[in-house]
């Protein structure tokens, strides 16, 4: 996943989801303006499961300071293709083009 929000702050996260229910990942930021000292990524793990159409997520652990866990994210699962899905986030609305590696 790549996305860009509004304060110019660059993201590219990438997942590894289980069999079990679990996922754990790496995010990287590329934020101008940031401190020197600021992170530049972070990692995290948690929980998911998909109940008809939809995906919900539950981030359970980051490497971040100040990041209130734990946070529960749905997003309706609108195109699959053998590679890809495209996902669309039940909060916010925005959409996601998720590939899987191969």
């Amino acid at each position: 996943m790549e996305d860009t929000d509004s304060d110019g702050v660059k993201a590219h996260a990438e997942s590894t989801y289980k069999e079990d229910g679990t996922f754990s990942g790496t995010i990287t930021f590329d934020a101008p303006g940031a401190p020197p000292n600021a992170p530049k990524s972070a990692t995290f793990s948690g929980k998911w499961k998909i109940e008809g159409d939809i995906s919900i997520e539950t981030l359970e652990k980051i490497s971040l300071d100040g990041v209130p866990v734990p946070i529960v994210k749905k997003f309706k699962i609108l195109d699959i293709r053998n590679n890809t899905h495209i996902s669309k986030d039940l909060e916010d609305g925005t959409s996601s083009l998720n590939t899987r590696k191969t």
